[in-house]
């Protein structure tokens, strides 16, 4: 049986590399089923600099036009991607990359990777799928 770190490398190599879908259907069914990982996505590139400055942007308009609602709304997103931002310079991602923590798969999605795109799908896909078979 394959270890899971084994299969998380493979995972990052295949983010690089020219695959097709049945190799990633592949790795992470071996991670579902042999390990019952839950998986997470964290989005750098969903929560990144340039939403934080709309944001920002946008909240400052909702002040001086005395919309305090857009104004708290755009402040949640600047909070939202703070924590983001933060965390990726934290950890000093500068690529997309998986890891796995305990029960967890973690999917680093930066945008940066030839095959991001491809994964991302894959990814959210057999989230969601786990997240239904276990009722959340």
């Amino acid at each position: 049986m394959e270890t899971i770190d084994a299969i998380v490398l493979g995972l990052n190599d295949l983010l690089k590399a020219v695959v097709d879908d049945e190799q990633i259907k592949s790795l992470f069914s071996k991670l579902k089923n042999q390990y019952s990982l839950k998986f997470i996505l964290v989005d750098f590139e969903y929560y990144d600099e340039n939403r934080f400055d709309a944001a920002q942007k946008k909240k400052i308009a909702g002040v001086k036009a005395k919309n305090f609602e857009v104004a708290a709304l755009q402040r949640g997103i600047e909070k939202e991607c703070l924590k983001y931002i933060s965390l990726k310079a934290e950890l000093n991602l500068t690529n997309s990359t998986f890891f796995c923590d305990n029960e967890y798969l973690v999917y680093c999605y930066l945008g940066t990777a030839e095959n991001d795109k491809i994964v991302k799908e894959y990814f959210r896909k057999i989230s969601l799928q786990t997240q239904n078979e276990n009722g959340v």
